[in-house]
């Protein structure tokens, strides 16, 4: 096992983890987790070891283990293509390999297939455990299957939670394309989706002619929204304004314009006096135009120029003539509107605010401008359907660019909820407020609402964790740490 002071990145493991080098990265925590905590708790969640500046690693896996829509996809994946004995050990690929005898080819496929997939389903069932008393574990056999497969270690001098979030998820999203090629799937009939993926639509319109392209679409699996760095405060819809915005573009090659005025040159040569061959020519011209409009307009005027037969050495007034015709109307040099939206709206909508301020005379610097975010959050343009997304739950960062810590705030579930005194689980708030009541029978009205009062909601009850250190929070106390979000993770009301 080599020493961690002297492994290397992680990150820069294949072409698309090595692009996600142009992200911030954080350097190790100086800050005490213990900071602020008054950790009463009898038990509730489980929390994480933190043996080497593990905290962007514990709050990505926290942050996952309350996001109950991919829970419920990996419990599905598990169902219906992995059986009991066959679920795979997350400390590496290879021991099945040793069994392959003893299983269907069908399953040990899947198996090959889904290791990263059944590690982080593993990790998150240890982490959805319902303690009577508190419980820390590791997660030192995650980290090493992932390790394992990228053939290299974690360097802990350079960590950034937002970046180790991308690298699992793309592995969810490779994994889980790979499955869906497989025989398992297809013996199955049946398909599981990715909560997690979305796509971004780029439309383009010209404001001459009004063409439309096909629109450019993209996939994500984290939304990167800039946090605008003019500004000591904004909004998360300001957020997202900056990406899902209309804007205008100058000097824009229309396709539509350049088929267009081919089209005028074409139908303005059939009107001269030319020879049958010419004519012939241009026709096939007009046609070819309407059926392949693409290449046409990618090769541009010389195409045309060269067509038609126009060279200014052999043909020098007519050459001049149509040069001359190009620059009054010349399509290269068009105004247009690019639309960007989201064209498909994923179950679980991963939102990354992106505070790194980059100068090149100078360090990088971290973006501490407040962030205003909303628990429910809407989205959809004017006529489209209106989505409702709810804060699930988020990561934090406190410190600088370079150094700092990583907490996870998680919304809390009632089956997490367990007394104080006696550590049994308080499932049924309903039950529990008539249990109070009849226990308060003898005491008068106000002190009955003055108890009911410190008793907050289930909805209004957060858990703040940090490492190992775990504590409760109000929902206004965690929309008030603007400063330090950074990962928002908003699941779609079913």
């Amino acid at each position: 096992m080599h020493d961690r002071n002297t492994t290397i990145a992680l990150y820069a493991a294949g072409a698309t983890i090595a692009a996600l080098g142009l992200a911030y990265i954080l350097g190790p925590s100086i800050f005490p987790d213990d900071a602020g905590y008054r950790d009463s708790r009898v038990g509730g969640v489980v929390g994480l070891s933190n043996p080497a500046n593990d905290c962007f690693i514990n709050s990505v896996l926290q942050a996952l283990a309350g996001v109950e829509r991919l829970k419920q996809y990996l419990e599905e994946i598990r169902g219906k293509y992995i059986a009991d004995d066959d679920y795979i050990h997350v400390g590496g690929v290879n021991d099945e390999r040793d069994n392959a005898e003893k299983h269907d080819e069908s399953k040990v496929d899947v198996q090959r297939i889904l290791v990263i997939t059944s590690a982080l389903m593993l990790m998150l069932e240890r982490l959805s455990e319902r303690p009577a008393c508190r419980k820390t574990i590791s997660a030192r056999d995650f980290i090493s299957t992932l390790e394992n497969v990228f053939g290299s270690y974690i360097n802990r001098r350079q960590q950034d939670a937002q970046e180790f979030l991308q690298i699992v998820l793309e592995k969810l999203d490779e994994e889980h394309l790979a499955l869906s090629k497989s025989t398992a799937v297809k013996r199955n009939k049946a398909s599981t989706q990715l909560p997690i993926a979305g796509s971004i639509s780029s439309q383009i319109t010209c404001l001459t002619c009004g063409f439309q392209p096909e629109p450019n679409v993209s996939s994500f699996l984290t939304l990167t929204l800039n946090v605008p760095h003019h500004s000591s405060s904004t909004t998360l819809d300001t957020c997202l304004d900056g990406l899902l915005k209309v804007e205008t573009i100058d000097d824009y090659m229309c396709q539509g314009c350049m088929i267009s005025f081919f089209k005028d040159v074409c139908q303005d040569e059939l009107q001269r006096p030319i020879d049958p061959p010419m004519k012939e020519k241009l026709e096939a011209m007009l046609a070819d135009l309407d059926q392949d409009p693409e290449t046409w307009a990618s090769q541009g005027v010389g195409k045309i120029q060269h067509s038609l037969g126009i060279d200014a050495r052999t043909n020098p007034k007519r050459a001049e003539a149509f040069l001359k015709r190009l620059s009054k109307n010349d399509p290269a040099r068009r105004r247009i509107q690019k639309h960007t939206s989201i064209s498909k709206f994923p179950p679980v909508l991963v939102v990354h605010l992106s505070r790194s301020v980059f100068d090149p005379s100078a360090f990088s610097t971290k973006n501490t401008a407040r962030v205003e975010f909303p628990e429910v959050l809407v989205l959809g343009s004017i006529g489209e359907k209106r989505r409702k997304y709810h804060l699930s739950t988020m990561i934090t960062h406190r410190g600088g660019h370079n150094s700092g810590h990583y907490e996870t705030l998680r919304r809390m579930k009632e089956d997490e909820i367990r007394d104080k005194d006696t550590g049994e689980n308080v499932t049924d708030r309903i039950g529990a407020a008539q249990d109070d009541e009849q226990a308060e029978a003898g005491k008068d009205k106000d002190e009955k609402n003055k108890t009911r009062k410190r008793r907050p909601k289930v909805s209004d009850r957060w858990w703040r964790i940090s490492d190992d250190k775990i504590s409760e929070c109000r929902t206004k106390d965690m929309l008030n740490m603007q400063r330090e979000v950074y990962i928002l993770f908003y699941e779609l009301k079913r």
